[in-house]
């Protein structure tokens, strides 16, 4: 099996890195973003339970602690966006100072949020991001060119240069994950690099592991073709990897997802060669800052505002694929059956 060592992939590290280096050397007129200012701030998760956004939302409550703010870690029990809108509509009722989100369906949580912002509550998202009118700036672990060209590389390595390809999303109303199918699509088209790869069919597991088995059993039978499956969750590539193995299939996973809890799956003799994650730890830190700073008035969620959280770390607030704006925090990060044991999640 062959190590992915596309040379894309180093660039986006390398300019990722380049990119931070510059930006902590300029100047940034405004002062570290202000954490004493006694607020209530809560973070609204997708699922109860779910161990990556378990993490954020830890790192999010630690800068909270660290600065004596109470924080509010909500979790719908289902993972169903109607419990989304009911905790927001209760955050609104408890005058919360902020709201960071990641919706699970961006579309029907809208005016919700909106509601909350028209009470003065400063609302980002995370993760996933909410429409442009119902958030004043999104934190995203990884941009999403960046996202869809490493995640294609790996199937013009897994695949051996040409073959069918599928992907297992979380749901359809995933903005990020939608973003990064189409990029992918696009790819496929546009770049020479990829015209031997064939895009075969999407399918979602609703972040349900027996669904993520049942869809992967079913991609198997109905595209034969596909050399690779490209899982979008830690879920998603669990359950795929599991039936793969199962029904003792040459096809190949990969995708994105926490490597403490897929390490059983990861190896060159195994269903997932590598996989890629960002930093869920950075996610939730400086989403826990760009709240503050957005309560405290340190930032607006302009385009080319900077904002320090602590030491050196500076991040910039950039224009979004939706023409809103985000902060882009970290790169993906491969993880192999060399690294995944040694590597934490919030490395």
């Amino acid at each position: 099996m062959t190590v992915l060592s596309a040379c894309s992939f180093d660039e986006f590290v390398e300019d990722f890195r380049e990119k931070k280096e510059t930006t902590a050397e300029e100047e940034v007129e405004n002062e570290p973003v202000d954490v004493t200012v006694k607020d209530k701030y809560a973070i609204v998760t997708q699922k109860a339970g779910d161990p990556y956004y378990n993490l954020i939302a830890q790192a999010f409550k630690s800068v909270c602690t660290a600065a004596d703010k109470e924080c509010i870690i909500c979790a719908p029990e289902k993972g169903l966006s109607s419990e989304q809108a009911d905790i927001v509509k209760d955050l609104i009722k408890q005058k919360v100072s902020a709201i960071a989100i990641s919706p699970i369906d961006p579309k029907a949580i809208r005016s919700t949020l909106k509601k909350a912002m028209n009470a003065g509550i400063h609302v980002c998202s995370y993760d996933t991001m909410a429409r442009p009118s119902g958030r004043e700036l999104h934190i995203s672990g990884s941009e999403i060119a960046n996202v869809s060209a490493t995640l294609l590389d790996a199937v013009l390595d897994l695949s051996g240069g040409s073959g069918d390809w599928a992907v297992l999303s979380t749901r359809d109303s995933a903005y990020n994950q939608n973003q990064w199918i189409k990029a992918m699509e696009s790819l496929c088209e546009e770049d020479e690099k990829y015209t031997a790869l064939t895009f075969a069919q999407t399918a979602y597991c609703e972040e349900d592991y027996q669904k993520a088995y049942d869809q992967t059993v079913s991609i198997l039978s109905m595209s034969p073709d596909v050399k690779v499956i490209i899982a979008l969750s830690t879920t998603a590539v669990k359950g795929a990897a599991q039936a793969v193995m199962d029904q003792e299939s040459s096809v190949l996973v990969t995708g994105v997802g926490l490597p403490s809890a897929l390490e059983q799956y990861i190896g060159n003799d195994l269903a997932c060669p590598y996989m890629f994650m960002w930093s869920p730890y950075t996610l939730g830190k400086v989403t826990a800052y760009a709240s503050i700073g957005l309560t405290t008035g340190k930032i607006t969620g302009e385009i080319g505002e900077q904002f320090r959280i602590g030491g050196d770390e500076v991040y910039q607030v950039t224009e979004a694929p939706d023409e809103a704006t985000e902060v882009i925090v970290d790169y993906p990060r491969h993880y192999d059956s060399g690294n995944i044991a040694d590597l934490a999640d919030d490395a």
